[in-house]
């Protein structure tokens, strides 16, 4: 079975890295992973689709022995391996071992690396907080519920987090023969301290262990939550949340809601979405609190849809912001054969939000302000495999290196059959793209508009 997840197997270079003595590594900057540091030791470094490669890219495009790395007199140095895709450097196709310098960008398949030199200190670091984070999120996952594939009740689900770690947890499991619970939970923010804020409230209910608590009342579910979870007393997080309870007897469902959305209930012939939502606030943000509950009847074949907001909190390509009720439709869709439920809402969101990219840039672009954007650029670029527009208003002063980096990075993104376009550059800007010439191999035009026709063309 194929690697899902990018992985790195050996930190020899960081035991043998002194704290003042500078080493090379890859940067992460696309992926479930991005951000992860690999460090490139003595010997050869390969990237593939499976073991034994060193770093493991489970991702389309990436063939089984995909490219080497090493060090030659202090250069990097790559190497494609007779790919099938074939192996890139700065958007262009290397034809033979090529250097990568540092700062440059590494593309395998539709990954992309950056090539950094760091410390022993700064390594260490990333690698112990790449442990942490690793850590965290195989204890988030391993407390997910399996899916249902039998019995009265079926379930299954896709977890994606927008981040390496993220506040949005679920569960559901019986309280007794009859009585099934469910849950969603949404904490502000992104990052290891939602995620541990998520794991504390899940595991409270995923245990029944609310003290004094009914666990098949929504209502005092939501209101003993709030009692324990105040913002002051937990680094200003809140959280919103969905919970329900189904008696497989009756047919009943009894839920509530604190600052979510609504679960949604389609009947066996799907022609309608019938919202579960009660007007409660948001768990954490005041003391004291009652928390409404409503009762519905399942038929039967009915299905249940529960979701996070980042299911439809998206940009398409058109420039339109979704909401709620813009995902509303592709409920309503029939299955498709071959995926489940998660499966296909998951694809269709994906598929509505891989569309161009607006980036806006601020400041100047001179080797300190490249430096500190660069990484970042090419994560919101020629990452994501989609057409970029970038937002040139509020850019002050443009230098080689900057010419150098929308260079590189419509190339890459040129590679993925996209346009990279630039708009909005001011008269001194402008007079530096027309005497460099940028506007011959990068799109240059005066605005949004015009920027967004230019990218579908």
């Amino acid at each position: 079975m194929e690697a899902e997840r990018t992985q790195f197997i050996s930190l020899e270079a960081i035991a043998a890295a002194k704290h003042g003595e500078r080493r090379h590594c890859l940067e992460q900057v696309s992926g479930a992973d991005i951000g992860r540091r690999h460090p490139i030791g003595a010997t050869t470094l390969r990237l593939g689709r499976l073991p034994p490669a060193d770093i493991v890219i489970g991702t389309a495009g990436v063939s089984r022995v995909h490219c080497e790395l090493a060090l030659h007199d202090d250069r990097l140095i790559v190497a494609d391996l007779g790919s099938t895709n074939g192996t890139f450097i700065d958007g262009e196709r290397i034809t033979g071992p090529s250097p990568l310098p540092v700062g440059s960008i590494l593309q395998v398949g539709d990954e992309f690396f950056k090539h950094e030199l760091l410390t022993g200190t700064q390594l260490q670091k990333s690698a112990e907080l790449d442990r942490d984070l690793a850590a965290a999120l195989a204890y988030v996952e391993a407390l997910l519920p399996a899916p249902l594939s039998d019995g009265p009740i079926r379930a299954d689900w896709v977890y994606r987090p927008s981040a390496r770690l993220g506040g949005d947890v679920f569960g559901y499991g019986y309280l007794s023969a009859t009585r099934f619970a469910l849950f969603l939970v949404d904490v502000s923010g992104h990052g290891a301290s939602a995620a541990m804020h998520g794991v504390a409230v899940m595991n409270l209910l995923r245990q029944s262990a609310l003290p004094g608590t009914d666990m098949a009342d929504p209502g005092a579910v939501l209101a003993a939550l709030n009692a324990l979870f105040q913002m002051e007393r937990h680094g200003d997080m809140y959280f919103t949340i969905w919970y329900g309870v189904y008696d497989t007897a009756s047919r009943q469902l009894d839920y509530a809601c604190a600052g979510h959305h609504p679960a949604f209930l389609l009947p066996l012939r799907r022609d309608d979405a019938l919202p579960l939502r009660t007007r409660n606030a948001l768990v954490g943000a005041s003391t004291g609190r009652r928390y409404s509950a409503a009762q519905t009847t399942i038929p039967h074949g009915a299905s249940l849809y529960l979701f996070s907001d980042g299911v439809f909190e998206i940009v398409t390509g058109e420039g339109l912001e979704w909401g709620l009720a813009d995902f509303l439709p592709a409920l309503l869709a029939a299955p498709q054969s071959g995926l489940s439920e998660s499966q296909r809402l998951y694809r269709h969101v994906c598929a509505q939000s891989r569309t161009r990219e607006l980036v806006e840039l601020d400041g100047r672009l001179d080797t300190a302000g490249v430096g500190a954007i660069e990484t970042a650029f090419a994560a919101m670029t020629a990452a994501v495999g989609q057409p970029a527009i970038v937002d040139l208003t509020r850019v002050t002063f443009l230098a080689s290196l900057g010419v150098r980096l929308f260079i590189s990075t419509a190339r890459a993104v040129d590679r993925k059959g996209h346009k990279l376009v630039l708009f909005g550059a001011t008269p001194a800007v402008t007079e530096i793209i027309e005497t460099m010439g940028l506007e011959e191999i990068v799109p240059v035009v005066a605005t949004q508009a015009e920027a967004r026709a230019r990218a579908s063309a």
